[in-house]
């Protein structure tokens, strides 16, 4: 089985598709496209030009839902449960963390201080309801094992991380999450979920969404 996955070198769900991939050791060839100029093989197997794209031999996989369910079960099933009630709500707080990531997009795009504190305050609503269910020993999102939701929320927690000198962005009075951002910022696999370091990939991904903005211009100051 031959595994080809393309991605844009900013994309956080690109991300979350490379830490599962390489938490199995999986091998596969990355692909970075360009979204202007995509190769025509990209262009026949996502119509929508929408990244991350596995290819299985020939076969496209889109979605990083459905792709990492996929690498799970090809991998081992170490990321997901084998119980039912146990998968629907992991897969219900990987789409939370589809939200929360959306929210963090809010942020970068906003253009000025009040859009991104407003921005930063939802999003800190929204990390008060994952505080509540997070482990309390840690240091994962269920405890000493990692599973899929700790795989898709890493690429928010540790951007978060990255732009915290700059910006205030961790709810203070939610100590767990940033213990659980700190204890995923460590792991391998999230070290070489990304091309050169994270620290570039979060630059590319501000470039992308809000060049201009109020994010934009303190990394510029920093």
């Amino acid at each position: 089985m031959k595994l080809k996955l393309a991605v844009f070198d900013f994309c956080p769900y690109c991300q979350r598709v490379r830490i599962a991939l390489e938490h199995y050791g999986l091998s596969y060839e990355l692909v970075t496209v360009d979204p202007e100029a995509p190769p025509e093989w990209f262009a026949t197997a996502s119509p929508r030009g929408k990244v991350p794209l596995l290819m299985v031999d020939d076969t496209p996989i889109l979605e990083s839902a459905v792709i990492n369910e996929f690498v799970d079960e090809i991998g081992g099933r170490r990321l997901m449960s084998g119980d039912p009630l146990a998968r629907a709500q992991v897969r219900f707080w990987a789409d939370f963390a589809s939200a929360c990531q959306m929210g963090f997009g809010n942020m970068v795009r906003a253009a000025d201080e009040e859009a991104f504190v407003s921005a930063r305050r939802n999003l800190h609503q929204d990390l008060v309801y994952v505080d509540r269910v997070l482990d309390d020993a840690g240091p994962y999102f269920g405890g000493g094992g990692l599973c899929l939701v700790d795989v898709v929320f890493a690429p928010l927690l540790t951007r978060l991380l990255i732009l915290e000198p700059v910006l205030s962005c961790f709810p203070p009075d939610l100590p767990k999450v940033r213990r659980w951002a700190e204890a995923l910022q460590a792991l391998p696999e999230v070290d070489r979920s990304v091309s050169g370091d994270i620290h570039g990939a979060f630059a590319s991904m501000v470039s992308h969404l809000g060049p201009h903005g109020h994010v934009s211009a303190h990394l510029a100051a920093a």
